[in-house]
């Protein structure tokens, strides 16, 4: 093949691809029809790495892992984009099925018996502490004629709340506050933490990868490896996640309610059958090697570490708010 120049970078190219820049040959100065030939190529292309892509994650569980490590990733979607992707649509969909603020507005009434007698200094020496913005929420939720969840918080607040308290320090002051804004409109908060759990749960892969790689060390694979395996496994967990989001509302009928229980029992058993396989196709250990070390994994896992990233989360939002 005769040399040529590439348009972008001016290195020579004897192949269809630029050794230097790695543009392709194709040139977009040319009648409709081959371009849309190409583009439309382009696009099947990209599926086929698509149902190869998941038909390993699916169906052979590690095996997607093992085709990096041998160093095959060219049929295959990157796994980080795979994972953006799906944990993005499990957020996506939460947040629209999460809507805390109307059922705390309409849902979560008290009788009005069971309201608290706050006495009136009590009130006014919470709206005293307050700053105006809050002392105006507390004021509206009060004046609300439905005896709500949110106006019982507002007055079980206010009754333990003193004159004497005028002096108090400005950490309790600032959570008070913030208290009085979450309850004024908790779907702000809601919102708030569906916005930083994704970060969150994208920090916590490295930290999973770090627990693997220990956890396997004589296994003798590289961190990157064992973060690809935990890329994919975080990936399948949130395709079984959004499925779970998927199930018809229970609270419709009986039978319908039954079979989103069955459902639910069922991809809970499908995460675990998976990840345990995935565990021992990947590394290679017995039955019960990989049961002890699926055990100390997930529990340092869901003790320490999730609680840990729920918390900063929490904190951060509420600060936030």
């Amino acid at each position: 093949m005769n040399s040529v120049n590439c348009a972008n970078c001016g290195a020579a190219r004897d192949n269809l691809f630029c050794a230097r820049c790695g543009q392709n040959s194709r040139n977009y100065q040319r009648a409709l029809p081959p371009v849309i030939w190409d583009l439309v190529r382009e696009t099947f292309e990209l599926d086929s790495r698509l149902v190869r892509t998941f038909g390993l994650l699916l169906f052979k569980p590690g095996e997607l892992a093992l085709e990096f490590t041998r160093n095959r990733r060219a049929s295959y979607v990157s796994p980080f984009r795979l994972y953006l992707f799906v944990s993005l649509l499990f957020f996506f969909l939460l947040s629209l099925t999460t809507d805390i603020d109307a059922e705390l507005n309409t849902q979560v009434q008290i009788d009005e018996q069971d309201i608290v007698e706050t006495p009136a200094e009590n009130i006014a020496a919470l709206q005293a502490l307050l700053a105006p913005e809050q002392a105006a929420k507390v004021q509206e939720m009060l004046a609300s004629p439905e005896p709500t969840i949110k106006k019982q918080i507002i007055l079980s607040i206010a009754e333990a709340a003193d004159e004497r308290e005028q002096a108090m320090d400005g950490l309790r002051l600032f959570i008070i506050n913030k208290f009085i804004d979450i309850v004024y409109n908790p779907q702000k908060m809601v919102d708030g933490m569906l916005e930083n759990m994704p970060i969150a749960m994208f920090l916590l892969l490295p930290v999973f990868a770090l627990l693997l790689r220990l956890i396997y060390y004589n296994r003798h694979r590289y961190y990157v490896e064992n973060l690809v395996f935990a890329t994919h496994l975080h990936t399948f967990a949130f395709l079984v996640y959004t499925a779970l989001l998927l199930l018809p509302d229970q609270s419709s009928n009986e039978i319908v309610a039954d079979v989103a229980d069955t459902a639910s029992s069922l991809l809970f058993l499908v995460l675990f059958i998976y990840h345990f396989t995935a565990l021992k196709r990947y590394y290679g250990d017995g039955f019960w090697r990989t049961g002890a070390k699926y055990t100390l994994q997930m529990g340092l896992y869901f003790v320490v570490l999730t609680p840990a990233a729920f918390v900063a989360v929490l904190l951060f939002t509420v600060a936030t708010v």
